[in-house]
């Protein structure tokens, strides 16, 4: 009997221990899923209806919680405004986010916007920016 019971206080601390340890991890992927789920409905929304695609897009960048959500955004607003033809607001996004990536040092994230902005460059006819 008293083995029964001090197993069972002591798994019911380690349970306890658990559950608030892992907490923060479960909050913090349920963000990055939300993130995810309302990116993939702006960017879906791109072929239906830019300006709604925008206006998410927009709400999604006022709510990004960590460098990578703003770049993403950055670009996906990007890609919103080039699309529409709005060259000087594209580049404003794109630039935006480049500046991120750089002084995040992240080289992926780097090649990304510098990729996209050469793009968006060269699809303007501005062939010696975009080198």
């Amino acid at each position: 009997m008293w083995l029964l019971t001090n197993l069972y206080r002591f798994l019911s601390v380690v349970i306890c221990c658990w559950a608030l340890l892992a907490t923060p991890f479960v909050t913090f992927a349920n963000s990055e899923i939300d993130f995810d789920k309302a990116y993939n409905e702006a960017y879906s929304l791109m072929a239906l209806n830019v300006n709604l695609a925008f206006e998410k897009a927009e709400t999604l960048l006022e709510t990004a919680v960590n460098d990578e959500e703003r770049m993403k955004t950055l670009m996906l607003l990007a890609n919103i405004q080039h699309s529409k033809g709005y060259i000087s607001s594209s580049l404003y996004y794109i630039i935006r986010a480049q500046r991120i990536a750089k002084l995040k040092g992240d080289p992926d994230w780097i090649a990304r916007t510098s990729g996209f902005l050469a793009t968006t460059f060269r699809n303007y006819g501005l062939i010696e920016e975009s080198r």
